[in-house]
């Protein structure tokens, strides 16, 4: 007896609500249908149907049987699809929620992506104010504090850990000179982000509590955008306090200079990458995680972009 066929038949059965209704859906003789649901009883040496002229019910083993069926065909159907999915090329749509600030950074790297997988075509959702995991997409990437615990019927894969750091442009420093001090920042004009994961104010922290205390500020600017931040910070307009990730490329060129290094400023954040919880991933999602994980680095040990900074540049040659 081909058990799985048989087991196939039995749901099927139960799902068209009759013998003769599921061998039409299966292209069998009716007959064929009945023998193998009895071989099937017969096998297990339990009645799953009372049958009656009119209609089918299922015993009690018969329902109970009927919930494990639908388990295993839904196990080997993804098993089936898995392997495939190993042999094929990934292809397909995939949604992609992720904020704007680390959209901006990723943007530089889809390229590679699309040159290795061009069989996928990416919707890319970055709304103005991103929150949490938006469930009608694939993936969506989230920033968390560091001491945040995420919580939810779905998967996160860290990415990457980013500090916060405190610069201003050469324009601003030389017209209003550097800050020796946190208390120094009182004296000079602030750009604060204002969004759900980052407060209003700046804090530092104590490197032996654990605990943060607010810094003095003189506010010039407040934005839910952080990105209008940056630009008003490279324009000369005061100091300003961001995640590592969106400062790399201008502290290297030099257009904004890291102030307060040496004073733990705020908290780290957590980069995740989460997705529904799930047995089976298509190959499409699986390997845009991947994709993920090398552009980001997975580690939470250190900033990547700030080891960055402090590698030496590489000379040219003349």
């Amino acid at each position: 007896m081909d058990q799985l066929r048989s087991m196939r038949v039995f749901a099927r059965v139960i799902d068209e609500g009759s013998f003769a209704a599921a061998a039409r859906a299966l292209d069998l003789a009716p007959a064929v249908v009945t023998r193998l649901v009895a071989e099937l009883e017969s096998h297990l040496s339990a009645r799953l149907l009372n049958r009656t002229t009119r209609r089918l019910a299922l015993t009690e083993i018969g329902q109970a049987y009927l919930q494990r069926v639908r388990t295993i065909l839904t196990e080997v159907d993804e098993a089936e699809s898995l392997a495939a999915s190993q042999a094929a090329e990934p292809a397909g749509h995939l949604r992609v929620y992720i904020p704007p600030s680390i959209s901006v950074w990723l943007a530089g790297q889809l390229g590679a992506f699309r040159k290795a997988y061009p069989g996928i075509t990416l919707d890319w959702i970055s709304p103005a104010s991103a929150g949490g995991l938006d469930e009608g997409c694939d993936v969506s990437v989230l920033m968390t504090m560091h001491t945040e615990q995420l919580e939810g019927g779905f998967v996160a894969r860290p990415l990457a850990r980013t500090d916060v750091v405190i610069c201003a442009s050469p324009a601003y420093i030389a017209q209003h000179g550097q800050p020796g001090n946190a208390a120094e920042l009182s004296q000079h004009d602030c750009l604060v982000a204002v969004s759900p994961i980052s407060p209003r104010e700046w804090f530092v922290r104590n490197a032996a509590s654990g605990e943060s205390t607010p810094l003095p500020m003189r506010v010039a600017l407040t934005s839910n955008h952080v990105e209008t931040l940056k630009a008003a910070a490279l324009a000369g307009m005061g100091v300003v306090a961001l995640p590592s990730y969106m400062l790399g490329d201008a502290l290297r060129a030099g257009t904004l200079v890291r102030l307060l290094a040496d004073i733990p400023v705020q908290r780290n954040y957590v980069i995740h990458a989460a997705y529904p919880s799930r047995q089976y991933l298509p190959a499409r999602t699986r390997v845009f995680l991947d994709f993920l994980v090398s552009c980001f680095g997975g580690k939470l040990d250190r900033d990547p972009w700030l080891d960055a900074l402090a590698q030496p540049r590489p000379t040219r040659k003349r």
